[in-house]
């Protein structure tokens, strides 16, 4: 076989690819071939080096049965891409919604439990400081004060162990959603 019949096989095989690319992969070829020419091969051994042209081809061109179109028209896939997309950009952004609310939804608990820690932290504080203002005037309210400060620590302290746990509990339960978002997203692109 002569370089100019395996160039044109080649070009038979690969008529499926749009011009430009088919120019550039017959290139190549010319190229390869002519470079191991070059190197003391014969014409014919160079082509038998390279290979078969249908084997080329079908390396190069996906397999049509295993649902791999070759898309060789991307004015046509940009055309359809914008008259979609009142439909598919309505539909993305209701999805970006639906995940960012469970995210929301999977944060609300340490962030309540947060607050409750600080608050009565805040709490304690204020009872503690305030039980030394009613000291001249009442003792019974200086200790009741002092007791509400101790009880509100008490909380404080119960709420931060549970913010820790469920913390720990929700960094998961991001995890695993980060993992089902990672795979919606990869659905998405084939």
């Amino acid at each position: 076989m002569t370089k100019e019949m395996f160039l044109n096989d080649l070009k038979r095989e690969l008529n499926n690819m749009n011009r430009i690319d088919r120019e550039k992969t017959i290139a190549y070829y010319e190229e390869m071939i002519d470079d191991r020419m070059e190197s003391g091969l014969s014409e014919e051994a160079a082509i038998q080096d390279v290979g078969d042209p249908k084997n080329i081809a079908m390396e190069i061109v996906p397999d049509k049965s295993k649902g791999q179109w070759f898309t060789g028209n991307k004015l046509m896939t940009s055309t359809l891409l914008i008259l979609g997309c009142p439909l598919w950009g309505s539909l993305l952004l209701a999805a970006i919604a639906l995940i960012f609310s469970a995210y929301i939804m999977v944060w609300c608990a340490p962030i309540m439990t947060g607050g409750l820690c600080i608050g009565a932290l805040v709490n304690a504080a204020a009872s503690i400081i305030g039980a030394f203002i009613l000291l001249p005037g009442s003792v019974g309210l200086a200790v009741f004060q002092v007791g509400v400060g101790v009880l509100s620590l008490g909380l404080s302290l119960l709420a931060a162990i549970g913010t820790c746990q469920v913390v720990t509990k929700v960094s998961k339960a991001t995890a695993k959603l980060a993992n089902c978002t990672t795979w919606i997203i990869s659905l998405v692109r084939r």
